[in-house]
C-alpha cells in the first residue's frame, strides 16, 4: 500500500478552538437529541468528551468533526458530525434515505440530523468509519485500490440505472453550466498558461483556445445518456479503506441524478490523468462495465467510453478553470500542491479525448 495516513478513532490530538456557530451544536444534549430523532441508534444518551476537525485538508465539503464519546452499553466510542449548508446536506440525507440501507457495505451509517432551512445550515451525525487509510488525491493509491473505488461506483450506477429518457422520480439532475463566456475562458487559459508555462504549452493554448465550444456540446450527448444516482466527484480523497482492504466512499453532497458518465469521468480524472496512475484508462472502462454487467446492466466498453469522452470535457472545462483562477487568499499547503497536479492531468486528458 502506498503512504498514507491511518485514521484511527481515539487519535490524541490537542482540540482546537471550535468555530462558534458549531460549539452549541456539539453539546452533548442536543447530539444525543439528534441520535434518538434519527431512531438508527440503540445505546441511549451520550456525554461529548472531546471534538476533533477531521478532513479538512483533503478537501471535503462543509466541517467534520470526530467526536469523542460516553454512552451506554455497547456505544462506538467516537461518532462523525458534519456541519454544512441546507443544500449540500440536503442531498447527502436525500441519498442517504433513498440508498443507504442497499449500500451499507461502502457507506458510513447515519445517525441522525437537523436541517435549518432559515440559517442555511445543517448537520449530519454519522458512523466513524476507524481504523482505516485516509484515500489521497496527491499521492494516487494502489491499482487494488483504484479497482475498489470502480467497483464501488459501478455498483452505484448499475442498481439505480435507467434508460435514457427516464428520470429517478423527483430527484434533480445537475451538471455544470452550459456555456462559458469567451472573457471568462480566455482569462482562465492565460493565467493558467503563465503559471504553468512547462506544461500548458503553446500548442496546449491553442487546442484549448475554443474549448468552451466543444465543451458545450457535450450537453447534447449526454441528454442522450442513462440515468442514475451520481456521486459526482469520485477521486481518492473521498476514500478511505477499511484494514482488510474494502473501500467506504465519503462525502455525498453532491450526490444528484444525473448521466453516470459524469462519475466516469471522474474517475479517469483521479485515477488515470495522473502520474504514475494506477490503472491505464481503458482497465478503468473494462473494469466499470464488468461490474455493472454484473448487476444485471447491458452496455459496452465502447458506450461507456464515448459517454466519458463528453464528460471529461465538461471536467476538463472545469479543471482549467480551477488551475487559471485568482483566489484571496491565494491558495497554500495542499490546495496549491493539488493544483500544481491539474495542469499534467488536463494535458493527459486532452490525448485520451484526441488519441
Amino acid at each position: 500500500m502506498r503512504p498514507g495516513r491511518i485514521l484511527t478513532s481515539l487519535e490524541s490530538r490537542p482540540t482546537p478552538a471550535l468555530p462558534e456557530r458549531d460549539v452549541a451544536d456539539l453539546d452533548s444534549s442536543r447530539i444525543s437529541a439528534l441520535l434518538q430523532d434519527g431512531q438508527r441508534w440503540s445505546h441511549g444518551a451520550v456525554r461529548v468528551t472531546a471534538t476533533q476537525p477531521i478532513g479538512a485538508e483533503y478537501g471535503l465539503s462543509g466541517r467534520t468533526y470526530r467526536l469523542r464519546i460516553e454512552g451506554t452499553g455497547s456505544a462506538p466510542p467516537t461518532i462523525v458530525a458534519k456541519f454544512e449548508n441546507a443544500e449540500k446536506l440536503g442531498r447527502a440525507v436525500a441519498f442517504r434515505e433513498e440508498n443507504e440501507e442497499r449500500f451499507s457495505s461502502w457507506l458510513p451509517a447515519s445517525y441522525g440530523f437537523h436541517l435549518d432551512l432559515e440559517a442555511d445550515r445543517g448537520i449530519l451525525l454519522m458512523e466513524d468509519i476507524a481504523p482505516a487509510t485516509q484515500g489521497d488525491d496527491l499521492i494516487g493509491c494502489t491499482p487494488a485500490q483504484a479497482d475498489t473505488i470502480v467497483n464501488a461506483i459501478a455498483t452505484l450506477h448499475g442498481a439505480t440505472w435507467q434508460a435514457p429518457g427516464h428520470r429517478l422520480g423527483s430527484r434533480a439532475e445537475e451538471l455544470a453550466a452550459r456555456d462559458w463566456e469567451p472573457e471568462r475562458w480566455n482569462d482562465r487559459l492565460t493565467r493558467a498558461a503563465a503559471r504553468y508555462p512547462e506544461v500548458i504549452s503553446a500548442r496546449v493554448v491553442q487546442r484549448l483556445s475554443d474549448f468552451p465550444a466543444e465543451a458545450a456540446t457535450a450537453y447534447d450527448e449526454l441528454d442522450q445518456e442513462p440515468r442514475s444516482w451520481t456521486h459526482r466527484d469520485p477521486h481518492p480523497d473521498n476514500a478511505l479503506w477499511r484494514p482488510d482492504g474494502t473501500v467506504v466512499m465519503l462525502d455525498w453532497s453532491g450526490a444528484a441524478v444525473g448521466p453516470p458518465a459524469i462519475d466516469v469521468g471522474g474517475l479517469l480524472f483521479g485515477l488515470c490523468f495522473r502520474a504514475d496512475p494506477p490503472r491505464r484508462a481503458a482497465d478503468i472502462t473494462a473494469a466499470y462495465v464488468a461490474a455493472i454487467r454484473r448487476i444485471g446492466v447491458t452496455t459496452t466498453a465502447g458506450d461507456v467510453e464515448h459517454a466519458a469522452k463528453a464528460a471529461v470535457r465538461l471536467q476538463l472545462r472545469g479543471t482549467l478553470g480551477w488551475t487559471g483562477i485568482d483566489t484571496d487568499p491565494a491558495p497554500a499547503g495542499r490546495a496549491l500542491a493539488l493544483r500544481d497536479q491539474q495542469p499534467g492531468r488536463i494535458v493527459a486528458a486532452l490525448h485520451w479525448l484526441d488519441g
